[in-house]
């Protein structure tokens, strides 16, 4: 019995001139998909903020964080630009940020930064970037995500 089944199941992806047949095919490139999009993730979660010239995120006693332009290095060791920009929190003095940005492709480029006074995790499009603690005077710096994806 269980022969038969191996047979009806081999008879799906192979026709009768030993070719593969379209649910093979299909099988296939959905198997890839998956492997590409696990690969795309695991690039993701041990990617880290590079190649900038410090301080790389820093805020001010308004609440304005400012990330510094660099490279984000990914898991499978591609690299990206990623322009800097100054994030207007508003947040109180003493309080902490986490600054983030979702870019869905990996491309860096112009995105846009946001924040949360909860630690983000690093998957799906989130790129976590680091975090600063907003001062009571001055400027502060802040610690940047680092490799393999581990915020201090």
């Amino acid at each position: 019995m269980k022969r038969l089944a191996t047979l009806t199941q081999t008879d799906r992806f192979v026709d009768a001139n030993g070719l593969p047949t379209r649910d093979a095919l299909r099988t296939v490139n959905e198997l890839i998909q998956r492997q590409n999009a696990l690969g795309a993730q695991y690039a993701l979660e041990a990617s880290y903020p590079s190649d900038f010239t410090p301080p790389f995120i820093e805020a001010d006693d308004l609440g304005n964080v400012t990330i510094a332009p660099h490279f984000r290095t990914y898991g499978d060791g591609s690299l990206v630009s990623v322009d800097g920009d100054t994030l207007a929190t508003g947040e109180a003095p003493l309080t902490v940020v986490y600054v983030y940005y979702d870019d869905v492709l990996q491309r860096g480029g112009a995105v846009t930064y946001a924040y949360s006074l909860t630690p983000p995790i690093q998957a799906g499009a989130r790129h976590v970037v680091g975090k600063v603690e907003i001062p009571v005077a001055g400027t502060a710096t802040g610690t940047y995500l680092q490799p393999p994806g581990y915020l201090p």
